[in-house]
């Protein structure tokens, strides 16, 4: 399922590097000296004591050399399972297997406060607002949605990127999320601590540096 994932936001990611000319309209009108990013990252954290990864899409903007703002979509892939009960027992089944969704949209600010060689070292946060529930098939095959309420999280931490070409990077960090507003419906617990593994791409140079080693 995670392989799948990655599969899906690559997908999106492709034609978001081909936009080379809107990314610089974009750039020069927030300011001259900012860039678009776009990064990936999958966020390994729990779920009560269930370990559980959060994969991630970002897409922000450098407004200086210290000071990134953008947002992100996020969404739980690992499978935390729980038995709802039929009405109609099948085949002695009295229950149905739920699948635990969480999903939520962020705004995410990042400040860097430390530079060396390829190293970047930065303070993260962001503040973000979902849903969670459980989503199972009922005894016609379709598909029922169980306990949802809202979800209202701040997740501040903190990371270290390294560049291995001016336009694309690694990064790995440590941070907490911290649940404002939880789902009542649902017996877990969300808030516990997180580390990030994370790819950072700046579009318009990865598009000029593929578009000059196709034109070699």
């Amino acid at each position: 399922m995670a392989s799948r994932s990655l599969k899906i936001l690559v997908f999106l990611l492709v034609p978001i590097l081909g936009q080379a000319q809107f990314f610089q309209k974009l750039e020069n009108t927030i300011s001259p000296d900012a860039k678009l990013v776009v990064k990936l990252d999958r966020r390994n954290s729990f779920i009560t004591t269930k370990s559980v990864k959060i994969f991630g899409l970002k897409a922000g903007v450098k407004v200086d050399e210290n000071l990134e703002l953008g947002f992100s979509y996020n969404f739980l892939t690992s499978r935390i399972i729980k038995d709802i009960p039929t009405q109609i027992p099948i085949e002695g089944n009295e229950s149905f297997p739920a699948r635990l969704k969480y999903r939520y949209l962020a705004m995410y600010t990042e400040y860097t406060f430390y530079r060396k060689d390829n190293w970047e070292f930065s303070v993260p946060f962001q503040v973000g607002i979902g849903t969670s529930f459980y989503k199972y098939r009922n005894e016609l095959g379709g598909r029922e949605i169980e306990d949802k309420g809202a979800m209202f999280s701040i997740e501040p931490g903190v990371e270290a990127n390294y560049y291995v070409m001016p336009w694309l990077s690694f990064g790995l960090g440590i941070g907490y999320r911290i649940m404002l507003v939880d789902n009542p419906n649902i017996d877990e617990q969300f808030s516990a601590p997180l580390y990030v593994i994370k790819l950072n791409i700046e579009p318009k140079p990865a598009w000029k540096a593929i578009k000059g080693y196709i034109n070699r």
